[in-house]
C-alpha cells in the first residue's frame, strides 16, 4: 500500500513539473504538421507567446485528468521495498 501511494504522489509532482514542456512540444509539433500556423520560431518564444496570449494557466491544460490518471499506473508499476 505505502509504494502504491509512494509512486502515486511522486506521479503526479512528476506530471506537474514535466507538463508545461509537453504543451509547449506539442503545440510546436502541431505547428509544424500545419504549415498555415507559423506562430512559433523556437521553444521560448512559445513560451513566451502562449504566456502572454493565454496566462500560466495554458501550460497546464488537462492536468486535472493526468493528476486522477497518472498516481493509478505509476502507483501500480512502482517497485515495492
Amino acid at each position: 500500500v505505502t509504494s502504491v501511494l509512494l509512486g502515486g504522489a511522486a506521479g503526479s509532482i512528476a506530471e506537474v513539473v514535466v507538463l508545461p514542456a509537453l504543451v509547449v512540444r506539442t503545440r510546436m509539433m502541431v505547428q509544424g504538421a500545419d504549415r498555415s500556423l507559423t506562430a512559433y520560431s523556437s521553444f521560448g518564444d512559445a513560451i513566451r507567446t502562449i504566456y502572454r496570449t493565454e496566462g500560466v494557466g495554458a501550460f497546464y491544460k488537462g492536468l486535472g485528468l493526468n493528476v486522477l490518471i497518472t498516481p493509478l499506473a505509476r502507483g501500480l508499476v512502482s517497485p515495492g521495498p
